[in-house]
């Protein structure tokens, strides 16, 4: 109850620009999508005041696309073309979905006490218990930390795998270095997201207390932005914050959105 509460508070609170009122109990709403992409098989067609949600056991899939989905209020799984995943549990207090083919990024901003996401990837379990950058790839079977720390478990082994490090699923679980400049479209498509979407949240003065929401100079924090540091490769620094670009929900379980896309994307 208190999680929906505080989730609802401040998605009301970052709508307040438009005067709209959005809220969400569950992870799972699909953000913005690019090209195709299919949740359970059929085409996903976003409206400008309903989001689709991938519910408990159903799985999101790009073909010649990329998806974007909201898990908690400061994170975000977005995935690269011909990938998908499966939720699991869209419970804000144990957020659980399984990475079944292609890239993804989880971009996770400070997390609440109450919230908690769990990665299942190639017969292990990966908890984010900070905010960080993630990126997972099904084949060859990586992990990568950019920035913040997981806790790897498969079987009796586990590892915790912290910023600059990776693991090779199927090879045990021993965590090695690699060079967190190197990049690939997919990576700074993620990266031009997470910018646009900082620019475009404003939140409430009312809201400050919940510094989770916040970066210094008002910008919800982010590792791809550059919020709280700097940007692999780019150095860049964005603490500011522009105009809100919330849409209206619908439903009890409707959730806030920015702007479906942007210049340059």
């Amino acid at each position: 109850m208190l999680e929906r509460l505080v989730l609802a508070l401040t998605l009301i609170g970052c709508a307040s620009v438009r005067g709209q009122n959005v809220i969400s109990a569950q992870a799972g709403l699909v953000h913005h999508v690019e090209g195709r992409v299919l949740l359970e098989g059929r085409p996903v067609e976003p409206k400008a005041t309903e989001f689709p949600e991938v519910k408990n056991h159903q799985t999101l899939a790009t073909e010649e696309g990329r998806a974007e989905v909201l898990l908690t209020p400061s994170a975000f799984l977005r995935l690269s073309r011909h990938s998908s995943f499966r939720m699991i549990s869209s419970k804000l207090s144990a957020t659980s979905f399984e990475i079944v083919s292609g890239a993804a990024l989880i971009d996770v901003g400070k997390l609440l006490k109450d919230n908690a996401i769990t990665v299942r990837f190639k017969d292990a379990e990966i908890h984010l218990t900070r905010k960080g950058l993630y990126r997972f790839d099904a084949d060859p079977g990586t992990l990568r930390v950019y920035d913040g720390e997981a806790g790897v478990t498969s079987g009796e082994q586990a590892v915790v795998v912290h910023r600059g490090k990776e693991v090779l699923f199927g090879t045990g679980l021993q965590a090695a270095n690699f060079d967190t400049k190197k990049t690939d479209a997919f990576y700074r498509w993620a990266q031009r997201r997470s910018e646009y979407i900082t620019a475009k949240i404003t939140p409430p003065s009312r809201l400050d207390h919940f510094d989770w929401c916040l970066a210094p100079g008002g910008a919800p924090k982010s590792p791809l932005s550059g919020c709280s540091h700097s940007s692999p490769g780019t150095g860049s620094s964005s603490q500011s914050a522009g105009a809100n670009g919330a849409k209206q929900g619908t439903g009890a379980n409707a959730a806030y959105a920015g702007p479906p896309g942007g210049p340059g994307y």
